[in-house]
């Protein structure tokens, strides 16, 4: 369950111990959540199904404790090494700037106060916790006619 403004979710093997079909389910909800709330979600899966791996907007490879970035699908693929992939990168512009920026300590003074979590939870636990009762509330009200007609209907079969 997400409760509250997240904006980012950093997801780790979803998909273990669970079948294609329900993997697919919870890939297709997250991304529904991504798209409705502009969010960013970086979910590794180890082996998605082709229907899984196409409900992605971008895909970030991990060999050898290097990443490997494939950005034109437009070329044929053509097995490039990790070190040969991780020395292009380093030359490429972006590469270069990314490890220019990288190199200089950052600054905490500069950072928003808004952007840092001080507490344990930045939500109230209070809070969740009405979020979490609100939720069971409706769902006990929408269900409600069902159980009562239920308990209605053994009561009258017992009197036969």
């Amino acid at each position: 369950m997400i409760v509250g403004p997240t904006k980012t979710l950093f997801m780790d093997e979803i998909s273990t111990g669970l079948d294609s079909s329900t993997t697919f389910q919870i890939v297709k909800c997250v991304e529904q959540i991504v798209h409705s709330t502009e969010a960013t979600v970086l979910m590794s899966l180890l082996e998605p199904a082709p229907e899984t791996y196409d409900l992605f907007d971008d895909i970030i490879l991990l060999s050898e404790g290097q990443i490997q970035y494939w950005a034109d699908r437009s070329k044929p693929y053509r097995y490039i090494s990790v070190a040969e992939f991780a020395n292009m990168f380093k030359r490429f512009h972006v590469g270069q700037l990314l490890e220019n920026e990288f190199s200089v300590p950052y600054n905490k003074v500069r950072s928003h106060k808004a952007a840092l979590v001080f507490k344990k939870y930045s939500v109230p636990r209070k809070e969740l916790l009405k979020v979490n009762f609100d939720k069971e509330w409706i769902l006990i009200k929408k269900n409600s006619f069902y159980t009562f007609s239920g308990l209605f209907v053994l009561k009258a079969m017992s009197n036969v």
